[in-house]
């Protein structure tokens, strides 16, 4: 594609406009661990197409790695079923961001990780693939102001340590009509910035939809450490339950120290203490004059007599 940004007016409307606003409004949203804090400004909802695609690194904490959801719903599917018979790729990842708060949620100036982009950190999404942003809003009486959505050349933004100073000319800055779709392709993302500008007193609901096409874990080195962490919480839980075995051991002995042969007898027959009894007991290091002398006999098969369990 030759153009860098790409509008779709009315991508989603009418029942499935509908239908769509009630799936993001269920979606339970979290706020990513960022440096030591949690990012307020963009709750999101996590979707990856399969449990082989990546992660989307844009500088959370590793410990959130994991807060996806493998599968697309539904909703998401036929989205990205509808892209992939416009554009001809089918993108591997999503994420849904709740906007409802103006002063709070926002997003500052920047260009999406891609592989050809200039900037700090992992560039996770596959070259030469696009950015596809469907946004939508509650507004059911039809009198609601969409956010703003701002795309500018880096060159015309004034910058602020916040990241939010205002263009002298845009590409595109406009409260984005309901259910349109915005296609940022690789092409426009190496070459401008994008934005959702703070808005005080807009509180409006609005959600942006982002599809990306992201590397492999395998692609992005990160299989390896999934492996290595399933092996560690294994050999961990491993550790845990043999401590919690010699503990339970410990009990039985302690408990059943001066057993009888007639209560030996009675406790076979509820087989999983006895089999906990015989795993603790250390038999080898029974003595004759021991009460349990005769029982370690017959189970050891070095005695005619039988355990009489009737």
């Amino acid at each position: 594609m030759s153009e860098e940004l790409i509008v779709v007016p009315g991508y989603v409307k009418g029942s499935e406009l509908r239908a769509l606003l009630d799936f993001c409004w269920n979606l339970e949203y979290k706020l990513p661990p960022y440096r030591g804090k949690y990012l307020k400004r963009s709750p999101k909802a996590t979707f990856v197409l399969d449990k082989s695609v990546g992660v989307y690194r844009f500088g959370q904490e590793k410990r959130s790695y994991s807060d996806v959801t493998i599968g697309y719903p539904d909703p998401i599917m036929k989205l990205a079923c509808e892209i992939a018979e416009r554009f001809g790729e089918t993108p591997n990842h999503c994420i849904v961001i709740c906007y409802s708060n103006g002063k709070e949620h926002h997003i500052p100036w920047h260009s999406d990780k891609q592989e050809g982009t200039g900037g700090a950190g992992a560039k996770d999404i596959c070259a030469l693939t696009n950015i596809y942003n469907v946004i939508i809003f509650e507004d059911e009486d039809g009198t609601k102001e969409n956010r703003k959505f701002q795309v500018a050349y880096p060159e015309d933004i004034e910058e602020k340590p916040d990241g939010h100073g205002d263009a002298r000319k845009y590409v595109y800055n406009k409260r984005t009509p309901n259910g349109d779709m915005i296609v940022l392709t690789a092409e426009g993302n190496m070459a401008m910035k994008h934005r959702v500008p703070k808005e005080k007193g807009n509180n409006v609901v609005r959600y942006s939809i982002v599809f990306r096409t992201i590397k492999t874990k395998e692609d992005q080195g990160l299989e390896c450490e999934d492996d290595e962490e399933e092996a560690k919480e294994e050999a961990d839980d491993e550790a845990d339950d043999e401590a919690d075995d010699e503990a339970d051991d410990e009990a039985y002995k302690e408990e059943y120290d001066n057993i009888t042969l007639k209560e030996f007898i009675i406790l076979k027959k509820q087989s999983e203490k006895y089999r906990r009894l015989v795993d603790a007991w250390d038999f080898d290091c029974i003595t004759e004059d021991s009460p349990l002398y005769a029982i370690n006999e017959i189970i050891c098969g070095n005695s005619d007599d039988e355990l009489d369990e009737n």
